[in-house]
């Protein structure tokens, strides 16, 4: 499949940004029986004379069902569980816990992990026409290639900017985790044999070293104005 894209190059950070949540990843979050189980949910707030620790505990209810509701429904329907109250929400857990619980130069900061009654949260799902699907996590060989054409040179590993802040995005609702290629020589040997027939190269050569059942293979091509990229 061939995709090109035209972007000025100061929208680079928004394309990267929106091209990341297309392919979205996460793994807070366990299926069991009953429950669906949201951890490491991490709350930080000031801690001053109006502090109200059910304040905080609220906070990590919404925050829990966020993002366990982006992991279970389409992108067209989360709008459609943004401003649901605090009582409904409460309604729907079935119970909670707070580690590493601990005051830091005025800060109070604190560790969830809550349990959603699932056949509770299943139900209120389907009472909005939504279908929800079971979170599944999944591990990916990531592949950035990002070539310069005015200089006509691949940039490597630390000066391929795609490769550098990747997974410096990452949200608690995330399904996919991106493994990147090791920075060694035998890696950039294969690269430089190749660099001139990227587009119809498969790169086998480089992905059969490594035991993933997903890989995606992205090429950017970028001068001083635009960047194309190929999938």
């Amino acid at each position: 499949m061939l995709i090109i894209v035209n972007k000025n190059i100061n929208s680079l950070y928004f394309f990267f940004l929106l091209l990341i949540l297309i392919f979205i990843k996460f793994s807070t979050i366990k299926v069991f029986a009953d429950n669906y189980t949201v951890k490491n949910i991490k709350i930080r707030e000031h801690y001053g004379i109006n502090f109200n620790k059910d304040h905080v505990i609220n906070n990590g209810f919404e925050k829990a069902f966020k993002t366990l509701i982006f992991r279970i429904v389409e992108n067209k329907d989360k709008n459609l569980f943004k401003n649901i109250s605090k009582k409904k929400i409460n309604s729907l857990i079935d119970n909670f816990s707070i580690t590493n619980e601990k005051f830091v130069n005025n800060k109070y900061e604190v560790d969830f992990e809550v349990k959603f009654d699932k056949k509770k949260l299943l139900s209120f799902i389907r009472s909005k026409n939504v279908i929800s699907s079971v979170p599944e996590n999944a591990e990916v060989l990531f592949i950035p290639i990002l070539i310069d054409t005015q200089m006509n040179e691949i940039k490597y590993f630390d000066q391929n900017y795609f490769y550098n802040n990747w997974n410096k995005i990452n949200k608690k609702y995330f399904l996919l985790n991106y493994n990147l290629l090791d920075e060694n020589i035998e890696n950039y040997k294969i690269f430089q044999r190749i660099k001139n027939n990227l587009d119809n190269n498969d790169l086998s050569e480089i992905t059969n070293k490594y035991n993933f059942k997903n890989i995606f293979v992205i090429i950017f091509y970028k001068n001083k104005n635009n960047l194309n990229y190929f999938l």
